[in-house]
C-alpha cells in the first residue's frame, strides 16, 4: 500500500514538472514580445548618447588641429531644450554620420515619430515613450531636476520603466 502512494505522489510531481515547463514554453511568448523592444530601445538610445560624445570628441580633436568641423557642439546650448532629439542635435546625422539614420523612431510611439530628448549645457536625457505608449515624463519636471542637480535621481526612480512592474506599467525608457 504505501508503495503505491508513493508512485502516485511520483506521478503528480512527474506531471507537475511537465506542465511547469509546457507552461515555460507557451504562455512567455507575449512577456518576450513586450520586453524584447524595450531592451533594442534602450540599446538605440545607448547609440544615440554614444554618437553624442563621438561627435563632441570629433570636433574637440578638429579644434585643437586647427581645422574646425563647422557644426556646433552637442553640449554648447546653455538653456533648456526639450523635442525630438534629431531636431535637438542634427549635427549627428548631417555633415558627418555620427548615428545611423535607422535610429531613430520610438518603437512605443503609436504616432511613429522619434525618440525625445532634453538638454542643458552637458546633461541631457532621452526618452522613449515606453510600453505604456504615454510620455509620463514632462518637460518642465525635467527642467527642475536639471536646474536641481536631480536628474539623475528622479530619472531612476521617478519617472524610469520598470519591467518588473508589469510588461505595460507606466513609466519611460531613459537614458542619460
Amino acid at each position: 500500500m504505501r508503495l503505491l502512494t508513493r508512485q502516485k505522489t511520483m506521478n503528480v510531481i512527474a506531471v507537475g514538472i511537465i506542465l511547469f515547463f509546457v507552461w515555460i514554453l507557451l504562455l512567455p511568448n507575449s512577456f518576450i514580445h513586450e520586453v524584447g523592444p524595450a531592451t533594442l530601445i534602450a540599446g538605440e538610445l545607448r547609440a544615440i548618447a554614444t554618437a553624442l560624445f563621438e561627435c563632441q570628441e570629433a570636433i574637440t580633436a578638429a579644434n585643437q588641429k586647427g581645422e574646425p568641423l563647422g557644426i556646433d557642439s552637442p553640449f554648447s546650448y546653455d538653456e533648456f531644450r526639450f523635442g525630438h532629439f534629431h531636431e535637438l542635435w542634427p549635427m549627428l546625422t548631417t555633415p558627418i554620420v555620427f548615428l545611423d539614420n535607422r535610429i531613430s523612431k520610438d518603437k512605443y510611439n503609436p504616432d511613429g515619430e522619434s525618440y525625445l530628448a532634453a538638454s542643458r549645457g552637458e546633461e541631457f536625457l532621452l526618452i522613449s515613450l515606453g510600453p505604456d505608449e504615454t510620455l509620463n515624463t514632462k518637460a518642465n519636471e525635467i527642467e527642475r531636476a536639471m536646474e536641481e542637480g536631480r536628474l539623475k535621481t528622479k530619472s531612476r526612480h521617478d519617472w524610469a520603466y520598470a519591467p518588473t512592474n508589469g510588461s505595460k506599467s507606466a513609466g519611460d525608457i531613459l537614458r542619460y
